[in-house]
């Protein structure tokens, strides 16, 4: 059996900075995923497939400035 597997993302991010210390950054992504399997004993029959799947994952985030170059982040999202 050989596998073949590929995936493409695309995202769109928007940052806000209400202050010069606080960001945040709220996002989608949109996820495309390929699977195949292409047989090659076909003696008991051909299980040869293709699956797609597409899904538009949300993204959240906050950034704060402690100093002009330390940052502390947390990101959240899904996949």
């Amino acid at each position: 059996q050989q596998e073949l597997f590929s995936s493409l993302g695309a995202w769109l991010v928007q940052a806000l900075n209400p202050t010069g210390r606080l960001s945040f950054s709220l996002g989608l992504r949109l996820d495309g995923l390929r699977l195949e399997a292409q047989d090659r004993f076909q003696t008991d029959g051909d299980d040869s497939g293709l699956r797609r799947y597409a899904r538009l994952n949300p993204i959240a985030g906050v950034v704060y400035s402690l100093a002009p170059e330390l940052y502390i982040y947390a990101n959240l999202s899904t996949s």
